[in-house]
């Protein structure tokens, strides 16, 4: 099986192709990794989902057929920006939405200020700017780590802030301030469900589909 696998990769001539180039051969009688002819072998693919899978595979080949390559240091991956950005005459490559997102904040904050409160200090150009790029970036962690906390309670841990467990009272104090920071977001984001069920006309009961939708998040107190 494992035979007729090779002989099939084999038969790629893109594979081929890479193979000659690289100058070191293939398999058990013909490899020889101090044959490569270049020191650094960079991978570059799309930046969507079909460039991911040929990233894999390419990385996947090296790793089984040519281990000393990799060990060596020799294959690079090279991220291609996923976003072009036009504004006037300028022209910018952006890496992901995060970046674009900043690119994007950088424009609406030109010549901007903000007050705010009545009296206070405007705040402008670069102290703005710092504010809104650290909540941009609290927004990118909590969407990543959404992945295996729940957002309602990322947002709240950002919303109390500093969280002290140096002693018992203070763990005490914290916990009774997530937990009713918590509370409140899960109530807005409850009557912004019925409100969205209400509007699609929602054939279930209320009752029904809050203990099928809700039940993850209930909380004890003592």
């Amino acid at each position: 099986m494992e035979k007729a696998r090779f002989d099939k990769l084999l038969q790629s001539r893109e594979i081929a192709t890479l193979i000659t180039a690289m100058g070191c051969g293939i398999g058990k009688d013909e490899y020889n990794p101090d044959k490569l002819r270049y020191h650094r072998i960079i991978i570059m693919t799309d930046a969507d989902v079909d460039g991911a899978h040929i990233r894999t595979l390419l990385l996947t080949f090296f790793y089984r057929q040519m281990p000393e390559l990799v060990e060596r240091g020799h294959i690079y991956i090279a991220q291609p920006p996923l976003y072009k950005a036009k504004y006037g005459k300028q022209e910018r490559y952006l890496k992901d939405e995060f970046e674009l997102n900043q690119f994007l904040l950088q424009l609406a904050l030109d010549k901007s200020e903000l007050t705010p409160s009545e009296g206070a200090a405007p705040l402008e150009n670069h102290t703005l700017a710092e504010i809104a790029r650290q909540y941009l970036l609290a927004r990118a962690v909590i969407e990543r780590e959404s992945r295996v906390i729940d957002h309602l309670v990322l947002e709240a841990m950002l919303k109390v802030g500093r969280l002290s467990l140096e002693s018992r009272a203070q763990a005490q104090a914290t916990l009774a301030s997530l937990t009713a920071e918590l509370l409140k977001r899960m109530k807005l984001a409850r009557n912004f469900w019925l409100m969205k069920r209400t509007m699609a006309g929602c054939s279930r009961s209320s009752a029904s589909c809050m203990a099928t939708c809700w039940s993850p998040y209930s909380i004890r107190t003592s």
